[in-house]
């Protein structure tokens, strides 16, 4: 996974921590002793200009490690993994079934979608 997606990954972890604390972004800059800017490029996974004492003393004052912010990240991301596998497994058994099958539970998901399916 390219370093920009992890970023982005890694601010909005911090923005839903930050949101589930009811924090306003200048409330958790105060806190963690940086300005409402810094909390602002990292929530939005901006490149450069962040630094690792900074995303420490946030996950600091959110009352979490690094590691529990690095950790969600890739939990999330073996998750949405696990998600696709799923869907992957579900297509490649409906694609099998007898037509008249298939086309009626491609109806009905795309129905409960609300979207095509496939």
């Amino acid at each position: 996974m390219e370093l920009d997606s992890k970023l982005k990954k890694i601010g909005k972890i911090i923005s839903k921590i930050r949101k589930e604390k009811e924090l306003s972004q200048g409330a958790l800059g105060e806190l963690a002793q940086c300005s409402q800017m810094t909390i602002q490029r990292i929530e939005h996974g901006t490149r450069g200009g962040v630094r690792l004492e900074s995303l420490l003393t946030i996950a600091d004052a959110l009352n979490l490690s690094l590691a529990d912010v690095f950790f969600e990240t890739e939990q999330g991301e073996a998750k949405a993994q696990k998600s696709k596998s799923r869907w992957e497994y579900l297509s490649e058994r409906i694609e099998r079934m007898n037509p008249s099958i298939r086309d009626w539970i491609c109806d009905f998901l795309e129905k409960i979608l609300d979207k095509p399916w496939q």
